[in-house]
């Protein structure tokens, strides 16, 4: 299990799903498997906050739509 950098404190599954927009390689990650791209990952966690489902949920949606 990792540590948060300088706090000692461990990452759990819960941090793990909502620290997204912090890290640029969780951002790289989410674009690539949803196959979009990083300003799309960005815009709908803007719209939606930090939540990995939530965001995987609005870019499905809107990519139906011409996300």
């Amino acid at each position: 299990m990792a540590r948060h950098e300088g706090s000692g404190r461990r990452y759990t599954d819960n941090d793990r799903k909502r620290d997204v927009l912090s890290r640029d390689h969780e951002v790289r990650y989410l674009a690539d498997t949803l196959n979009c791209s990083e300003d799309q990952v960005r815009e709908a966690i803007e719209a939606v906050g930090n939540s990995r489902v939530k965001i995987q949920d609005y870019i499905k949606r809107n990519s139906r739509r011409g996300f």
